[in-house]
Formats: structure tokens, sequence, C-alpha cells
């Protein structure tokens, strides 16, 4: 008896049913898409920082947990004093910058020589270290998508 109730009335007004299931249609989808995204990026800032070497990473207060959305750079200054911690072996301190032209990326700005001692150094795959100051590397993971992105 009540469930026929429930269809007589969805029935009676179709178009207030269309809307309702339409509404909760793009509801569940926005959530789906919110929390792939976000997945996704935690999961790439997690590989990068992973393939760093870094045991800990340390970020100022009003941080983003999306480490290239942060905008809120700590002072240099933080380095030498993470250096006197009594089991800090090396620091390497790192700007992040993201980059949504043509896609979302991380640029990561670092002195070399502080990331060569966190990281074990650099494996490069081609090309060259660096020799002036407007050079920069690019990792692997990134050149494959670029290059997939320019044969499309």
């Amino acid at each position: 008896m009540m469930g026929e109730l429930i269809v007589r009335n969805l029935f009676h007004r179709p178009v207030r049913t269309f809307i309702g299931i339409l509404a909760i249609a793009v509801e569940v989808s926005l959530v789906v898409l919110v929390v792939g995204l976000v997945t996704g990026l935690l999961a790439e800032t997690a590989k990068r920082i992973e393939g760093v070497g870094a045991d800990i990473v340390v970020q100022p207060p009003a941080a983003s947990i999306l480490l290239g959305f942060s905008g809120a750079p700590m002072p240099i200054k933080i380095a030498d004093k993470l250096k006197e911690l009594k089991y800090v072996q090396d620091v390497a301190p790192t700007l992040l910058q993201s980059n949504s032209a043509g896609g979302v990326e991380v640029i990561y700005g670092i002195d070399p020589e502080s990331f060569r001692a966190v990281s074990g150094g650099f494996v490069f795959l081609a090309g060259h270290d660096f020799e002036g100051p407007n050079d920069i590397l690019v990792d692997d993971w990134a050149a494959r998508a670029k290059e997939r992105a320019q044969r499309r």
C-alpha cells in the first residue's frame, strides 16, 4: 500500500521527480570527482616526497596538505635551526609553486647541493646537471606525461 503511494506520487509530478533525480546524480558525481582529484594529488605528492629520500617534510602552520598549493613559504633560516636538532642529518630547503597552465603541475625550487645531500643525487636519463642559474631538471614521470600530451 505504502509503496503504491510512493510510485503514484513519483509519476504524478514527473518534472519534480526528474529534477530530484538529476540533483542527486550531480551531487554524487561531484563528490566522486573531488575525492578522486584529492586522492590523486595526495598520491602524487607522496610519490614525489618518497622519491626525494627525505624522512620528514616541515611546513608552516598555514600550509596546505597539498604541497604545491601552499602559498605559505617559510624563512630559509629555519633550515639552519633544523640542522641543529640531534637526529637531523641533512636539510634541503625547497620552494614549491603550482602551475595550472595546460594542466596541474608542481614546480620545485631547490638548492642543488643540499638537495643532493638528502636525496643521494640525481640520476640522469638524458641531459646534464645544472650549469647555469636558469637551468631546470625534469623528472622522468613529468617528461613522459608531457610527451604523451604533445602526441595528442
